[in-house]
């Protein structure tokens, strides 16, 4: 399965008991919101804290609680912001680090089993907003004196 919302594109990466977790198997920091749907979380994400608010601080992805329609959208741990992070956005709260654990950080690469029923959603992509890099189709070699061609090689 995946979602495009605002810009980013996400792929669900766990079943229905998984949190997201970094390769190390950490959490994430996160900012909560409430959410009816995966379409409604991934577009509160996108929105804040995915739209740079704040220097340094990336989407990882989201974690969606259907059972509480709860969202929680997950980024670095080591980035730190207020509890009140994305509150003029809708966001209810927000947790700067992991308590009692180490911090999550870096692109979602796990997931932990927890009790409840998490869908975990990685960010794959951010869309038309993702910075361009340069092209990666080799220049074309020509040997000394060839002439150019019109035609693609």
């Amino acid at each position: 399965d995946a979602i495009k919302m605002g810009g980013h594109k996400f792929t669900l990466f766990g079943d229905d008991t998984s949190a997201c977790a970094d390769d190390q198997g950490n959490l994430y920091s996160w900012i909560r919101y409430e959410a009816s749907s995966a379409e409604e979380c991934g577009e509160s994400c996108s929105n804040c804290p995915g739209n740079g608010q704040k220097k340094d601080l990336v989407l990882r992805g989201f974690e969606y609680v259907r059972q509480y329609g709860t969202c929680y959208c997950l980024v670095d741990s080591d980035i730190s912001f207020p509890l009140t992070f994305c509150s003029n956005e809708g966001a209810l709260q927000a947790l700067s680090g992991v308590i009692g654990g180490q911090s999550g950080r870096g692109e979602i690469m796990n997931t932990a089993s927890l009790n409840g029923s998490d869908q975990c959603w990685k960010v794959s992509s951010k869309g038309s907003k993702a910075t361009k890099t340069k092209s990666s189709k080799q220049p074309i070699r020509r040997k000394l004196g060839q002439k150019n061609s019109h035609k693609s090689e």
